[in-house]
């Protein structure tokens, strides 16, 4: 299923946790629509590849911002990033999860 690209195409995402898995599966898909998109996650190596794979195959803007989603810093410059490189920002998709064993 593919989301509707005259709906979203133009619009801004961050996507937390974008760096792997469901995170990253978001990504494309809303780059695939025609969503400029701000990859935020841990990981800067992989937020990197991730950036430059949806900028060659969706042709859309996209930014990768490493950071930390629990520090208020790091959300502050995933927000002034989003406004300063892409305009603003319509979509919020909170992916980000810590995982803790409890055992």
């Amino acid at each position: 299923m593919s989301l509707p690209k005259c709906f979203l195409e133009g619009k801004v995402a961050i996507v937390t946790g974008a760096s792997s898995g469901i995170g990253r599966a978001i990504a494309i898909r809303l780059a695939n629509a025609g969503v400029n998109v701000v990859l935020a996650a841990r990981s800067a190596d992989r937020l990197v590849e991730l950036r430059d794979l949806i900028t060659e195959r969706a042709g859309v803007r996209a930014v990768a911002v490493a950071c930390n989603v629990v520090r208020l810093e790091d959300l502050e410059t995933l927000v002034e990033t989003a406004v300063r490189e892409l305009g603003g920002i319509d979509i919020v998709v909170n992916n980000a999860a810590i995982l803790r064993d409890a055992f």
